[in-house]
């Protein structure tokens, strides 16, 4: 398009959609998402059927899911709320999903340690964990349950804590 001839050549009569797909204000997301792939578009324009079609605003597919996923997040907190219980079954699941996006081709070797007597009260940092215990910490598990991914390194860790790590087959018990 930065060619001058190319961009006399084409208008915009040349490149619009006359088979225009939308959406309506009342319509909920799924209805538009379900447009959206449909007729493989990003975007939709949103129109108002009282006025006869006028044109409101447009629709974006990464704003659905974002919205979509806002709304999932805050029906998990509220659910986790409501069921204590629940919590330990999400952190567990948050580790499952660290543990799946690390890809070191056996989940065996990666494992939950306790704090060596050593590093307490020092930081991953300052202990030269990686070399001087041979295991790279890849995440560490909070007392209560929370895992903080990636790892603090300048933290100071504490006899509470339990470290996520990627042990070689040669150190596993």
């Amino acid at each position: 398009m930065d060619d001058p001839a190319v961009s006399e050549a084409v208008i915009a009569a040349d490149l619009m959609t006359q088979e225009l797909s939308t959406v309506h204000p009342e319509d909920d997301v799924y209805r538009a998402l379900t447009i959206m792939a449909r007729d493989n578009h990003i975007v939709l324009p949103v129109v108002s059927q009282a006025d006869g079609d006028e044109f409101l605003g447009v629709l974006s597919r990464n704003d659905v899911y974002d919205a979509v996923r806002a709304r999932l997040d805050d029906m998990r907190k509220h659910l986790l709320l409501e069921h204590e219980g629940l919590i330990p079954i999400e952190h567990e699941e948050t580790l499952h999903q660290l543990v799946m996006g690390v890809s070191t081709g056996k989940t065996e070797n990666i494992q939950r340690l306790l704090v060596p007597l050593q590093a307490i009260g020092q930081s991953l940092r300052e202990s030269d964990f990686r070399r001087r215990f041979g295991v790279q910490v890849i995440a560490i598990e909070q007392p209560d349950g929370a895992i903080q991914c990636p790892p603090d390194v300048d933290a100071p860790l504490q006899t509470s804590q339990r470290l996520i790590g990627i042990v070689p087959d040669e150190q596993r018990e």
